[in-house]
């Protein structure tokens, strides 16, 4: 049996592919995650991966982010002081705080955060995704009974 755990208000740790193959509620500004029996609803999104410009505009630059299981837009609109990067986080493994966005039928993250983490952080992250995972799961399920 499959349940839904409402983790919108957070920045949820998940993978590019995890939100590439959710399903997508773009009246919500939200995905549903997938993951050992349970739906994730987020809206702000933890992920981790390795990050490069694409082009620029007059109104946007564009990044793609890749963490090996999916690719994923990171647009940031110039003039909007939201987006901090931190220097020299470009072409290295980083880790992103952002918000899921919609447009054309696909998806992209507004970044609210881009720091930059060294490649032996990449394991402990994914250990710390699914611990986290766990602990909702576990507190979801005992509130239930």
């Amino acid at each position: 049996m499959s349940f839904e755990i409402d983790v919108s208000q957070v920045f949820f740790m998940c993978r590019v592919g995890e939100l590439l193959s959710g399903a997508y509620l773009e009246e919500d500004r939200a995905v549903k995650i997938a993951w050992r029996g349970v739906e994730f609803r987020v809206r702000k999104v933890r992920v981790l991966g390795q990050l490069r410009k694409v082009r620029e505009d007059d109104r946007r630059m564009v990044y793609l982010l890749d963490d090996g299981t999916g690719e994923v837009n990171l647009v940031v609109w110039k003039g909007d002081s939201r987006g901090r990067f931190e220097p020299g986080v470009e072409g290295g493994l980083c880790e992103v705080f952002a918000f899921i966005r919609f447009w054309g039928g696909g998806l992209y993250l507004a970044p609210y955060i881009v720091v930059g983490r060294e490649l032996d952080y990449q394991d402990r992250w994914l250990r710390r995704m699914e611990e986290v995972r766990d602990y909702l799961v576990s507190v979801y399920k005992g509130s239930e009974g």
